[in-house]
C-alpha cells in the first residue's frame, strides 16, 4: 500500500505506524473530558527530483528518502521503475517503464508511486488494550464531524496518484478519563489500487 497519512499540507510528516516518530497523538486532561479536531492529509508515497535529469540517466537523486526497490513511480508522463536503492534519496532506476516515453525532467518534478485507487476507507484502529476506537470521529469537512458516528469509517472514495484529499480527525476523551497521551488508536487507510503502467 502506497497510500499514506500526513499530519502537514505539505506532506513532510506521515504519521508512524512503527517507530512513532510522528504520531497521531494528543495529551488530554480527562478531568473535564476534552476533544481534538485536526485535519490530516490521504496522499499517495511521493518525493520529489532533487536536481535536473536527461532522457537517458539512471541514476536519480530524490529531495527525501521515499519507494522500495520494485516500485513504480510516475514524473510528469513517464513511468519509472526503482531498481536500487529504496528507502534512500540515491535511486538507480529503469527510465521510460511500460513503454512510456523517457524524457528530461527539471528540478523539484514531483515523484509519485504509480498508483490510482479507488474505494479509499479510513477507519480508526484500537491496537492495544481497551478498545477506544470510539473515542475517534472522522469526516470529509468539519461541518460533518457533529453529525459523523464516533468508531465508523470515513468514505474517502476515488483518488487519482497526484491528488492529496483532505479529511478530519476529531478525538473526544470521556469526562472523568486520567489524564494521557494517546497512541494506541491508528488511522487504516484502505483501497483498490489500479498501477499505472503506461
Amino acid at each position: 500500500m502506497t497510500l499514506h497519512i500526513y499530519l502537514d499540507s505539505e506532506l513532510t510528516k506521515p504519521i508512524s505506524e512503527g517507530d512513532m516518530t510522528s504520531p497521531d497523538a494528543d495529551s488530554f486532561d480527562g478531568t473535564h473530558g476534552e476533544s481534538y479536531d485536526r485535519e490530516l492529509f490521504l496522499a499517495n508515497e511521493q518525493s520529489a527530483l532533487a536536481g535536473q535529469i536527461d532522457g537517458v540517466q539512471t541514476g536519480i537523486t530524490l529531495v527525501r528518502p521515499a519507494f522500495r526497490d520494485g516500485d513504480l513511480v510516475i514524473v510528469g508522463q513517464e513511468v519509472i521503475k526503482i531498481v536500487m536503492g529504496g528507502g534512500t534519496c540515491g535511486i538507480a532506476v529503469e527510465r521510460g517503464y511500460g513503454g512510456t516515453a523517457a524524457i528530461p525532467h527539471e528540478a523539484g518534478s514531483k515523484v509519485y508511486t504509480a498508483c490510482d485507487y479507488t474505494d479509499i476507507v479510513v477507519a480508526p484502529v484500537d491496537i492495544s488494550g481497551t478498545d477506544e476506537s470510539d473515542w475517534c470521529t472522522l469526516a470529509m469537512r468539519p461541518e460533518d464531524l457533529p453529525v459523523a458516528i464516533p468508531g465508523d469509517p470515513v468514505y474517502i472514495g476515488d483518488k487519482p496518484y497526484s491528488e492529496t484529499v483532505p479529511f478530519m480527525r476529531r478525538f473526544t476523551v470521556p469526562a472523568e478519563t486520567p489524564l494521557q497521551i494517546k497512541r494506541d488508536v491508528k488511522l487504516r487507510a484502505s483501497g483498490i489500487a489500479h498501477p499505472i503502467r503506461a
